[in-house]
């Protein structure tokens, strides 16, 4: 057989660790022995671990497919809260909902879980304050044998003792032999035992568990990462270049290179790599940058694009400094904050955008790729698309889809759909780079010695990467920094809260859809629940916050459900927009629905970019917090794949929005 290899749980491998969860539940055999419904026992048994932990579950993958997981918790309290207050009331109602109480097997084992809770069987029987982690792990049977097991419980050791914990447990069925050897082999010692309910769901009480235990040596680990230069690990693997690497480098607007990308350019030009910085605008749109800049308000059009200039020579300057010369920067010139509008509305027949402060409706800088461009989403796919063609790239770093500006996500969408164009010519790896968001980086200010950690929201989302500067890197970086010198006159300390030991890269993973699957989660969901309000709204704005997050999403036959939910009822002026892009690779995308869905309190409204549809075109469920649509893939354009994201507004005034997701099917 092909080797078998350990890697960290991605959202689409949900649906094959419940599968593998009900095909092994009875010692190695199928659940229906035990229980007589799959998705009420997968719920039970695996959600807390696939939709709340994430993190600490880990996949044998054979060939692209799951062959066996270890599903693992590092934070007991936490378990314990989210499984007595969401995981077990909700498996409670899917339970009546799908009959599952009126099988005899159910009440069996309902009767043998009453009798042990009077004997006290659900009391701990092991002292487990030195063990407070604990996994489950379960391998197809085929691949059993093959040290798979062994394996993946060293990598959630790893795990267990970077976080400096004494020790984890597990619980097996004291008839389940091959199991309880299998644990004693690799290092578990048997703790104690207690009451569990019997195979099959038999009234009698003929079963127990066994608790094994395993300490871990924390200590020695935490005293050596003391001595060492970084007091932390970096959050990821670091970035290599290869000998026949060629570089490019996507920038929104200039000093976003910098920023997210310095150290990358650095040395690919000291390595004498081929290297492009490519910016999708001039950057023409920071009118209180140029307040500062030119002490005067810059409101007529000529005066913006001489701005525009002036940012554009700052460019030059900071690649200067980088080792970078101007004819390897590519200026395309497209509208500084009119990037996402272009790639909502502005698609085949549709007009070009006017932008609100240059008032022109194509590049109007002489100097840049393609002088004359009109602003629409072809166009700028286009200039994408020839880049990529002509240069040819390998490596590639571009902003990051959960980046708080528009221009930023628009770049990697714009980014995402021109690669798929490309890919029987090329498959570069992509590395997204983020700039704006909430909180962060901290501390504010520059700390050229410290890491640049990933915000707490996305720690867990996103398989990160760094790339470490050397002491030289970073000086050059803040030197580069300080040559885009309107923009840190207007703010200097939240620019330099980049300048850091390293910089920081990851992308989330592709959802990957099966026909007829069980619902898989677009993001893993926190303990903390949805988020609060930005502190930058009024207090009205406040007041009238509704937080949103994905629940999950599934394929049924020919229609997409997705699931949102919602931190509180839709009330007064709040609406809910779900964006669904699809795409294929035989049509061209200018000419694929871009579909709008606007839920209001008393209103639903279906646009196809500006275009409205019929109401019936979609089926929306609403709960008291939940919304359920069900979407035809026929709306979509019959796609092969999808890019999606949702948010929250009050009138044209953002709440709340969840990152551009993609989805793939496996057919």
């Amino acid at each position: 057989m092909d080797e078998v290899a350990i890697r960290p749980y991605e959202p689409g491998d949900r649906g094959e660790i419940r599968r593998i969860c009900c095909d092994t539940a009875d010692k190695g055999e199928p659940l229906e022995r035990l229980f007589p419904d799959r998705e009420v026992f997968a719920d039970w048994v695996t959600r807390y671990y696939t939709d709340f932990e994430p993190s600490s579950t880990w996949v044998a993958d054979h060939r692209g497919g799951v062959v066996g997981y270890l599903t693992g918790c590092l934070n007991p309290s936490r378990y314990r809260r989210i499984t007595l207050w969401r995981i077990a009331p909700q498996a409670l109602i899917r339970a009546m909902v799908r009959g599952a109480f009126l099988h005899p097997q159910t009440w069996g084992l309902l009767g043998a879980g009453l009798k042990i809770w009077r004997r006290g069987g659900f009391r701990p029987a092991a002292p487990l304050e030195g063990y407070p982690a604990h996994l489950h792990i379960n391998l197809m049977q085929q691949f059993r044998g093959r040290r798979i097991g062994e394996r993946l419980i060293q990598r959630f050791i790893e795990q267990a003792q970077r976080e400096g914990l004494k020790g984890i447990h597990l619980v097996t069925r004291e008839d389940n032999l091959p199991a309880r050897r299998f644990f004693q082999q690799v290092g578990f010692l048997e703790l104690g035992r207690r009451l569990a309910p019997p195979k099959g769901g038999e009234s009698r009480l003929l079963s127990r568990a066994v608790i094994y235990g395993k300490r871990l040596a924390f200590l020695l680990l935490f005293f050596l990462s003391c001595c060492c230069a970084q007091a932390e690990e970096p959050p990821s693997p670091e970035i290599q270049f290869a000998p026949k690497d060629r570089i490019l480098v996507l920038a929104p607007h200039p000093d976003d290179e910098v920023l997210g990308a310095s150290g990358i350019v650095q040395r690919a030009a000291a390595l004498g790599l081929p290297l492009k910085i490519l910016f999708l605008t001039y950057g023409d749109s920071n009118q209180w940058s140029f307040l500062l800049y030119r002490k005067h308000p810059v409101w007529r059009p000529e005066a913006v694009r001489q701005m525009g200039m002036v940012r554009c020579g700052e460019a030059c300057e900071a690649a200067r400094l980088s080792g970078v010369p101007p004819e390897q920067l590519i200026f395309l010139g497209y509208p500084d904050f009119g990037t996402f509008p272009i790639w909502n509305m502005h698609w085949g027949d549709r007009p070009p955008l006017r932008s609100l402060l240059a008032r022109v409706t194509a590049v109007p800088y002489d100097n840049a790729f393609r002088p004359g461009a009109l602003y629409k989403g072809e166009e700028i796919l286009q200039d994408l698309e020839t880049v990529l063609r002509q240069f040819h790239p390998t490596k590639i770093f571009v902003s990051h889809p959960a980046d708080h500006h528009p221009d930023h996500r628009a770049l990697y969408l714009f980014t995402r759909v021109a690669l798929w164009d490309l890919e029987g010519e090329m498959r570069p790896e992509l590395y997204p780079y983020l700039v704006h968001f909430e909180k962060w980086p901290r501390p504010v200010g520059l700390h050229p010695t410290q890491p640049l950690q990933p915000p707490q929201a996305l720690e867990a989302q996103i398989p990160w990467k760094i790339y470490p500067l050397k002491p030289e890197e970073v000086e050059r970086k803040r030197a580069a920094l300080k040559a885009h010198r309107t923009q840190v006159n207007s703010g200097a300390r939240p620019l330099l809260s980049f300048v850091r030991a390293n910089e920081l890269f990851g992308d989330f993973p592709v959802v990957r859809l099966h026909p007829n699957s069980t619902e898989t989660p677009l993001f893993p969901a926190g303990a903390e629940g949805l988020r609060e309000a930005p502190e930058e709204l009024t207090d009205e704005e406040r007041a009238a916050f509704i937080g949103l997050e994905w629940r999950s999403v599934r394929l049924e036959g020919e229609t997409l459900v997705f699931s949102i939910e919602l931190s509180r009822p839709l009330a007064k002026a709040v609406e809910v927009s779900l964006d669904i892009f699809g795409y294929r690779n035989d049509r061209p995308f200018a000419r694929m629905p871009k579909i709008h869905v606007r839920l209001g309190e008393f209103r639903d409204q279906i646009l196809d970019q500006d275009q409205g549809l019929p109401r019936q075109a979609i089926q929306v469920t609403r709960g008291v917090k939940q919304l359920t649509l069900r979407i035809p893939l026929e709306l979509l354009g019959n796609p092969q794949r999808i890019l999606t994201s949702a948010r929250t507004y009050l009138g044209e005034i953002p709440l709340d929005w969840i990152s551009w997701r993609v989805i793939e099917y496996a057919f």
